[in-house]
């Protein structure tokens, strides 16, 4: 189960191909900054705030990854018996 309702099926498998650099890209979205607005995305972003009576840091970090398989017909499911 990946976490939204979609699972592979039992009996069966996914085929990814390796070896390939034109299969597979990532992408990354900006993080939902106001200074990140129109700005090339970086793969990661964190920032810090003083808490209250200078107590130490609230932290807060974030990637927004976008994979793809740019090339769809490469990838097949077997069914096991």
């Amino acid at each position: 189960d990946f976490g939204n309702g979609m699972k592979i099926a039992d009996g069966e498998a996914i085929l990814l191909p390796a070896g390939s650099r034109t299969t597979f890209a990532e992408f990354f979205a900006p993080a939902n900054y106001n200074e990140t607005v129109n700005t090339m995305a970086q793969p990661y972003y964190a920032k810090r705030v003083a808490m209250k009576f200078d107590k130490g840091w609230d932290l807060e970090a974030q990637s927004n990854p976008l994979p793809l398989v740019l090339r769809p017909e490469l990838v097949a499911t077997i069914k096991v018996a």
